[in-house]
């Protein structure tokens, strides 16, 4: 704090400061609420579409080499001079 400042002006800067750190918690707060509540929903649906929530990650892996094995199946089943045409 500025040594130039009255008493007076130093409690109004630190009240204002204090003013701003509750309305930054209030703030966070509700954010947390929301995405709180928002996390709740998406582990809902999760559990509804037969996933556990906790092995997303692991499901999403699955998933995706799923979807690779299938690709190259389907690259297979072209001819290689088709593939060739568009660089595949």
């Amino acid at each position: 704090m500025d040594k130039n400042l009255t008493y007076e002006e130093k409690i109004k800067r630190l009240d204002e400061a204090l003013k701003k750190a509750r309305d930054e918690r209030t703030s966070a707060l509700t954010t947390k609420k929301h995405l709180e509540k928002e996390l709740a929903e998406l582990r809902k649906k999760a559990e509804e579409m037969g996933v556990d929530p906790d092995k997303l990650g692991e499901k999403i892996q699955e998933l995706k080499e799923e979807i690779e094995k299938m690709l190259e199946e389907a690259k297979n089943l072209l001819p290689p001079e088709y593939r060739e045409k568009v660089g595949f």
